[in-house]
């Protein structure tokens, strides 16, 4: 099977929408790159206004997004999608500041960065105004203020409170992005929800120390999804190399190290077909308990074919070509559940009127307190 590299593809990445910038796997400007906003309700996070990143460093076989936005590339798709933003949050947008004015957009910049990167910033914009992915590209305040709005809005019809999520895509790519968000967030008392694989946690083990210095614990929100039982099954899905396949579990241990609320999202069709039940649920049970520190499953996500799906041709496509034939996810997730309860592991399941999130720490401290009990009963 062909392997892609997922540190090249996040510089690919950062370079498409940065320029050479970048050294790093991550950008640290307040700057990112979206394709779609829309409003949904989630079992993780509840009521939400969703941005979607661009660009993402897997290809996983059922990825419901289009190839475009996972590259980060312009094309037909990815240019429809963003002239389909909203007027007045394009209207914020890098590109369009950029023709407006040029300088307007230079003193914009160097509020933000110093004045070399706004030079750099400038420059890469004028080199070619008419790339679409730059009417995407926002600073973390004009986003924050669009998506903001849209919170209230929301919940002053339905009367629930409303979380402001990023998913994608790879989010993390962003990471100066979503450290100046949290802080905007944290003063209005919004919770912000971040959906990742795991990748850059994995691959900078230092990546949340900003995060923890901001005393960001309490807005701050994760869900990590689990592409994988084994190391030979993620790099089945995903098409990535399998020593990346504990990130993932990486992501989960550092967050909760650092007293963030994070939970385990596992795609219950990650596995091409029945024969690779065979002790995969009992690898993947002993990597969520990650030492005894985490209280097992709290969610199992099916991302069946067919549901907000991009490009369904394609799916289809990638999902034939890396063996996905026999996907049965619903037999995948009876047998996580049942395995899971043997070990009297409780495996909870939520829905958008009672999400995780909504439950909070409390919800954690249960199940570990459940869990502290079963081991002490299976050891008598």
């Amino acid at each position: 099977m062909a392997n892609i590299d997922p540190k090249r593809l996040s510089l690919n990445i950062l370079g498409n929408t940065f320029g050479d910038m970048n050294s790093k796997l991550y950008s640290d400007a307040p700057i990112v790159c979206i394709y779609r906003v829309r409003t949904f309700d989630s079992t993780i996070f509840g009521p939400s206004v969703q941005a979607y990143t661009l660009g993402c460093m897997y290809r996983c076989a059922m990825c419901w997004v289009h190839d475009e936005a996972l590259s980060a590339k312009e094309g037909v798709f990815v240019k429809k999608q963003i002239e389909a933003l909203p007027k007045s949050l394009r209207a914020k947008s890098l590109g369009a500041l950029f023709s407006d004015s040029e300088s307007r957009l230079f003193d914009k910049v160097s509020e933000n960065s110093d004045e070399e990167t706004a030079r750099k910033i400038v420059e890469r914009i004028g080199s070619r105004p008419d790339n679409i992915l730059f009417q995407g590209q926002y600073f973390a305040a004009d986003l924050y203020s669009y998506l903001r709005d849209r919170v209230r809005l929301r919940e002053k019809k339905d009367g629930k409170k409303v979380a402001i999520v990023h998913s994608g895509g790879a989010p993390t790519l962003y990471k100066g992005y979503l450290l100046e968000t949290a802080k905007l967030a944290k003063r209005d008392r919004i919770k912000l929800g971040v959906v990742t694989e795991g990748f850059h946690f994995g691959e900078d083990r230092n990546y949340l120390g900003d995060f923890e210095n901001a005393e960001l614990q309490k807005v701050l929100q994760w869900a990590v999804t689990i592409k994988n039982a084994t190391p030979e099954t993620f790099e089945q899905l995903t098409k990535v190399r399998p020593e990346f396949s504990e990130h993932h579990f990486i992501a989960l241990t550092d967050l909760l190290a650092a007293g963030f609320m994070a939970v385990p999202m596992v795609l219950s069709n990650t596995f091409a077909n029945g024969d690779q039940l065979v002790n995969a649920v009992e690898r993947l049970y002993d990597s969520l308990n990650l030492g005894g520190k985490f209280p097992g499953l709290l969610s199992i996500d099916g991302v069946y074919f067919g549901q907000y799906v991009d490009d369904g041709d394609a799916q289809r496509r990638k999902l034939n070509k890396q063996g996905y034939r026999k996907t049965s996810p619903g037999m995948v997730d009876k047998a996580i559940r049942n395995y899971f309860r043997k070990k009297k592991t409780p495996v909870r399941k939520f829905s958008p009127a009672r999400p995780v999130m909504l439950h909070g720490r409390k919800t954690i401290e249960e199940i570990i307190q459940t869990l502290s009990t079963s081991r002490k009963i299976n050891k008598l």
